[in-house]
C-alpha cells in the first residue's frame, strides 16, 4: 500500500499511507481509554449540575471521593467494589480480572536464605530441641 512519486529531479520515492494503513488495526492505548472515562465522568457532573442542581452533582462527587478512599486495613488487599459500583465499572470485565491475579502467579512464596538452607538440609525448628 504505498504510493510512487516523482520528485523535480525525476527519481522514484516511495511514500506510504501511514495515516491509512494502520488506522484500523492499532490499538488504543490503556491510558487513553482511561483518560476518556474520566472525560465521561466529568461530563455527567456538568450533565448532573445542568439538570439536577449543584446539590446533586456536589453529592455524585463526595460519593465517588469516599468510595476511593475506603480501604482494608494496612496490609490487606482491598477489592474496591464501593468504588467500582459507585462508577459503573462493576458490570465491565476486561484483560486485567482475569489476568496477572495475585493467587494465580506461578511463583511460590519467597523464602528467605535461612528457611531455603534449613529445608535443603533437613533442619526444622523441631530437630533443634535442646531441652
Amino acid at each position: 500500500m504505498a504510493l510512487l512519486e516523482f520528485d523535480g529531479s525525476g527519481r522514484r520515492s516511495v511514500v506510504a499511507f501511514a495515516g491509512q494503513v494502520g488506522e484500523e488495526t492499532r490499538e488504543v492505548h490503556p491510558l487513553q481509554t482511561q483518560l476518556a472515562r474520566e472525560e465521561e465522568r466529568t461530563k455527567s457532573f456538568e450533565d448532573a449540575r445542568v439538570m439536577y442542581g449543584c446539590g446533586l452533582a456536589m453529592r455524585l462527587a463526595s460519593e465517588d471521593a469516599m468510595g476511593s478512599e475506603v480501604a482494608r486495613l494496612p496490609g490487606l488487599p482491598s477489592s474496591h467494589l464501593m468504588h467500582e459500583t459507585i462508577r459503573g465499572d462493576h458490570e465491565r470485565i476486561d484483560f486485567s480480572h482475569v489476568l496477572n491475579v495475585p493467587h494465580a502467579a506461578p511463583e511460590t512464596t519467597k523464602l528467605t536464605l535461612h528457611e531455603r538452607a534449613e529445608r535443603k538440609f533437613g533442619l526444622t525448628p523441631a530437630d533443634h530441641a535442646y531441652l
